[in-house]
């Protein structure tokens, strides 16, 4: 007797989903490298600096501006607290959503 019912999905929905994904989330988050670098150097900021100004450790500023890793909400704030600029830009850009 099975327990338990595992669901298959078909490989090319799943790929389908994963690309889905892909398109969504990643250039959003590369995005966000490219906009909190061009931030910090425009103020005149190591990645050091930055770090202790906003509280974040270094390396989690590296990886972002690596676009290693995604930065957390609240991480995003705190970075943009530093910068003095809005944390809906740093996470989304002009074109930031709304509501």
């Amino acid at each position: 007797m099975t327990l338990f019912r595992v669901n298959r999905i078909p490989r090319k929905q799943v790929l389908s989903r994963a690309c889905l994904w892909y398109n969504q989330v990643v250039p959003r988050w590369l995005a966000i490298a490219d906009r909190l670098r061009s931030e910090r150097e425009h103020r005149g900021l190591t990645q050091r600096g930055l770090a202790r100004a906003s509280g974040v450790a270094l390396a989690t500023i590296q990886r972002i501006e690596r676009a290693a890793s995604a930065p957390a909400l609240d991480t995003v704030e705190q970075i943009a607290t530093a910068l003095g600029v809005d944390p809906g830009w740093l996470a989304y850009g002009p074109d930031q959503p709304t509501g």
